[in-house]
């Protein structure tokens, strides 16, 4: 090989590095539940906060975007990293579920009461999102999400409005005030922790975590599918994750 391939090879993986610094800077994991079958829901950020599925929970070939999960009475865990403990922050994620089922729906949370640092809940069909700082329990229901219909929830905090957003529209938003509580405890996907209750009885899919408040040209964006934001290690899918991310930096 000669200087000048080398020097031009250099380049463009250090693009190719920058390029996804830049696109998941913001993405603190996100989880496409895509893999169709086993124990584990992948952090496709790279970041490295894959999810262990517990419970009766069980995969569907057809989500809103590839396979996703259907819950009954389980959860994916995902452990404690303090990368996780935000101060801004959104929750986004596909929802399916038919209606009430006499207690609150968990959609998504990293919460040990009292310290809740962001959460999602659905109750009794309505999306809720909210926080705790210090002994203030901050929160706001969004609007009704249970007609058995995929519904895409996002919900943000930028330090002076929680907001929440349904189909990428924003239907509800609040003053708000204060840092999040913070726990070392870890986030959970379809439910609380175990003995926690708030299992949701549903499907969820494309669910991530940002450490900042999207706007709405971001919601809208993100309801297109999280897929070209992925990262695949391996070395034969180098010119496809090229290709996506030129297309974005456009």
């Amino acid at each position: 090989m000669t200087t000048r391939s080398i020097a031009v090879c250099c380049a463009a993986l250090l693009c190719v590095g920058l390029l996804q610094r830049e696109a998941h800077a913001e993405i603190v994991a996100m989880w496409l539940l895509d893999e169709g079958a086993g124990d584990t829901a992948v952090d496709g950020t790279g970041n490295g906060h894959d999810g262990v599925i517990e419970g009766d929970v069980e995969w569907l070939a057809a989500g809103k975007y590839g396979s996703a999960l259907n819950f009954t009475a389980g959860r994916v865990r995902v452990d404690h990293v303090d990368d996780m403990d935000l101060e801004d922050w959104s929750m986004a994620i596909w929802v399916k579920i038919a209606g009430a089922t006499g207690t609150y729906q968990m959609a998504m949370g990293k919460e040990s009461w009292p310290d809740r640092n962001y959460s999602m809940w659905i109750l009794p069909t309505t999306m809720t999102v909210g926080f705790t700082s210090g002994a203030d329990d901050i929160q706001v229901g969004v609007g009704e999400v249970g007609d058995d219909a995929w519904h895409y929830l996002v919900g943000t905090y930028d330090g002076a409005q929680l907001t929440g957003y349904i189909d990428g529209v924003l239907v509800q938003q609040r003053g708000a005030a204060g840092d999040p509580n913070t726990c070392a405890c870890p986030f959970y996907i379809g439910s609380q922790p175990p003995g926690g209750g708030g299992p949701t009885v549903g499907a969820l899919d494309e669910v991530a975590v940002y450490n900042h408040a999207l706007d709405e040209d971001e919601v809208a964006a993100t309801m297109e599918g999280l897929q070209s934001r992925a990262v695949d290690a391996s070395s034969d899918k180098l010119a496809t994750r090229w290709g996506r991310l030129k297309t974005r930096a456009r």
